[in-house]
């Protein structure tokens, strides 16, 4: 028990480490029991039709914006340090994520929930935001 106050509790993996940081009596005393999958934590998509000159300027734009001051901010902002171009591939883990949750809201209790009962997403290239 943390502090004789609860038996678990739901953290951020950052904040885990921060916390063992400041009182290493955290990090030796409590085990983590479950993490979750990673998951993209942000993302900028290009609507079907989206002019290819604009989408290419932007996407440049977008993965240069962590190395000026102003984009630092910004990034600061959204807590994230730079953003990346990645395959819409990358949202698997999120949309297998809907679909368990989708299963238990019917009752339904299936594992290894698979993405392709889902329909594709119709985007073009995505950026992630990488977190610290």
């Amino acid at each position: 028990m943390f502090f004789h106050k609860a038996d678990a509790c739901l953290v951020t993996l950052k904040g885990f480490k921060t916390m063992s940081e400041l009182n290493p009596q955290v990090g030796r005393q409590l085990r983590v029991l479950a993490t979750s999958p990673e998951l993209v934590p942000s993302g900028f998509f290009f609507r079907t039709g989206y002019p290819e000159a604009q989408q290419k300027q932007c996407l440049a734009d977008f993965t240069r914006v962590h190395t000026t001051a102003t984009g630092q901010q910004i990034l600061t902002v959204f807590q994230t340090e730079r953003l990346e171009e990645c395959p819409a591939s990358v949202l698997d883990s999120a949309l297998d994520l809907l679909t368990r949750h989708e299963q238990l809201l019917n009752g339904t209790n299936v594992t290894g929930a698979s993405v392709a009962s889902l329909p594709p997403p119709e985007v073009a290239p995505a950026l992630k935001g990488i977190k610290p």
